[in-house]
């Protein structure tokens, strides 16, 4: 009896829950439909005033927003899409929601494949054109269809704005010696000119500490360079520089490694300064390349020399009564004019019409010569050239010497007695 009783009590309760269960309300049908949404970015290199502000300064915008219909039914006409900011929430374009035909679909119904593109942005009352979002941004994308969610995501994300990145760090020649000429290169990826390049030589021997320098950029070489002059370094050994890129308000570094070889021949096995005239006044014909007026005083000075990569060279004109430069108050200038053994190439460098020393910096590597402020190459150059010297419209005194200083692989320096 009371087996029958426990068993008509268990039915009764089971009875009585499944139909407490059964009366709930259906659950609404699932979406079924699957999209992709996607952001392109353009920067406003065209003018385009991003975010419908008055100021065209570079900035980085949406072009465009993509949702492709994936899977799933058609999307009917009364579909609205709404795109909401994280970073500008009040932003005009952001304040109403878009249609199917917003986005280029135009027959009222977004079939299975079709893009949704959105490339036109409405703009406030006090601006009429241009009024793409800007980015970076979280921009969540919501699709409704009546009171249904079809679909909503996150777009693109806040965008990682990295500093410069360097890919390569050199110096040429790679391993200068003491005083000889050198250049720093360095390629940055996707830096351009418009970025802030800084070289800190501060940390080689002869530059004071904290020594910067702007580098310049070079669309040619695609490389950020500069050029340190001969006779600036003084010890030999393993160095470090620095290059700081500022872009976009991040800086990166690098460093670069700077070895520093001793000498290796004096420069005298190499050029020789054979004989010399003057002074002489410069004739109103026929003068040579040096020649800054008729009433300047010049001296002329064979150079021979055995054909070596020398590295830099300096020429300059010192007064033996005091040990320093001689001061010309009028035209002083060096030249190197043509001989029969030279077979084309005449440099002339015109300085400032009042200057100090001059000196002419010639680097022989490969038998070119650079100035520095211009100069054409020599070519074809055999055993000798004629150096013309240019000394100002005052007659100089007996006291002055040519010098010629020689840094990097041949070093030292010949001195001729004027």
């Amino acid at each position: 009896m009371a087996t029958i009783l426990l068993l008509a009590l268990t039915v009764v309760l089971f009875s009585a829950i499944f139909a407490f269960v059964t009366s709930f309300p259906a659950p609404p049908a699932q979406n079924s439909n699957q999209f992709q949404a996607s952001i392109v970015q353009a920067a406003n290199g065209t003018g385009t005033k991003c975010g419908g502000t008055t100021s065209t300064s570079p900035c980085t915008m949406a072009l465009s927003f993509n949702i492709l219909h994936l899977a799933g039914p058609a999307v009917g006409g009364n579909a609205l899409i709404y795109l909401k900011s994280s970073v500008h929430p009040l932003g005009y374009e952001f304040s109403s929601p878009y249609t199917l035909s917003s986005g280029g679909i135009t027959n009222g119904l977004w079939s299975l494949g079709q893009t949704w593109s959105l490339t036109a942005f409405p703009c406030s009352a006090t601006v009429l054109t241009g009024c793409n979002p800007i980015l970076p941004d979280n921009i969540t994308v919501y699709i409704t269809a009546g009171s249904q969610l079809l679909f909503s995501a996150v777009i693109p994300g806040v965008v990682i704005n990295s500093p410069p990145t360097f890919l390569t760090v050199a110096t040429v020649p790679t391993t200068p010696a003491i005083g000889e000429g050198f250049t720093v290169d360095a390629t940055i990826q996707d830096i351009a000119s418009t970025a802030s390049v800084q070289l800190n030589l501060g940390y080689v021997p002869g530059f004071a500490t904290g020594t910067m320098e702007s580098m310049s950029y070079s669309a040619a070489t695609g490389f950020w360079s500069y050029t340190v002059g001969a006779g600036n370094t003084t010890t030999s050994g393993s160095y470090y520089a620095t290059i700081s890129a500022t872009y976009n308000g991040l800086t990166g570094t690098s460093s670069v490694p700077i070895t520093i070889t001793t000498y290796s021949t004096l420069i005298q096995s190499a050029l020789a300064l054979s004989s010399y005239s003057g002074p002489t006044t410069c004739p109103s014909t026929g003068a040579p390349a040096a020649c800054q007026s008729t009433s300047d005083h010049y001296y002329e000075a064979t150079l021979t020399s055995s054909l070596v990569t020398l590295g830099s060279v300096y020429f300059g004109i010192y007064s033996t009564a005091t040990g320093a430069p001689y001061t010309a108050t009028t035209h002083a200038a060096f030249a190197v004019s043509p001989t029969a053994n030279i077979a084309k190439g005449l440099i002339v460098w015109t300085p400032p019409s009042t200057s100090t020393h001059i000196p002419m910096l010639v680097s022989f590597a490969n038998w070119t010569s650079t100035y520095a402020n211009g100069g054409a190459a020599i070519s074809s150059l055999t055993t000798s050239m004629t150096i013309s010297i240019d000394v100002g419209s005052a007659t100089p005194p007996a006291t002055l010497e040519l010098v010629v200083i020689g840094y990097g692989p041949y070093s030292g320096q010949i001195v001729l007695a004027l």
